[in-house]
């Protein structure tokens, strides 16, 4: 097999993994079949932001206007909070955050939040759920210390 060959299988392993992946959020209802364009931009982004910050899992973004099916484009409250689970696959939860700063950005917090906004999903929580925000902290903490969250 040839270095080129290689990769190529490679790829199409990366990619028969990706549509799995998507196939499994489609039946749970959690991913929409024909992303719009700026969906397409945003993944980019993240993988441009995760290879120049290889040590992160998790970071946290302003969501790109008509990024979000359903949430009017222009608004600057609305955020996504992003894991990479390996290189080429991530994730994405959504937040609104009313607060006058952004989201302090640190692998802990982002990784913390990102857990508990995938939990209220699960737990069927209805879009616009508050977040205790002492207690998100805390997990973040724990997390941040080398402890269990």
């Amino acid at each position: 097999m040839t270095p080129a060959s290689g990769n190529r299988a490679s790829r199409r392993r990366q990619a028969a993994e990706q549509k799995a992946a998507q196939r499994r959020m489609r039946r749970a209802g959690r991913i929409m079949p024909a992303p719009h364009p700026n969906v397409r931009r945003a993944s980019e982004a993240d993988r441009k932001w995760f290879a120049a910050h290889p040590w992160r899992s998790h970071y946290i973004r302003p969501a790109l206007p008509s990024e979000l099916p359903g949430i009017p484009g222009g608004r600057d409250d609305i955020w996504v909070v992003v894991r990479q689970v390996r290189p080429g696959m991530r994730l994405g939860a959504v937040l609104t955050w009313a607060m006058p700063e952004p989201p302090p950005d640190y692998e802990a917090l982002a990784h913390a939040l990102f857990d508990t906004l995938s939990e209220h999903a699960a737990a069927g929580s209805p879009w616009g759920t508050r977040l205790n925000l002492s207690k998100l902290f805390e997990r973040a903490m724990r997390m941040a210390s080398g402890g269990r969250a």
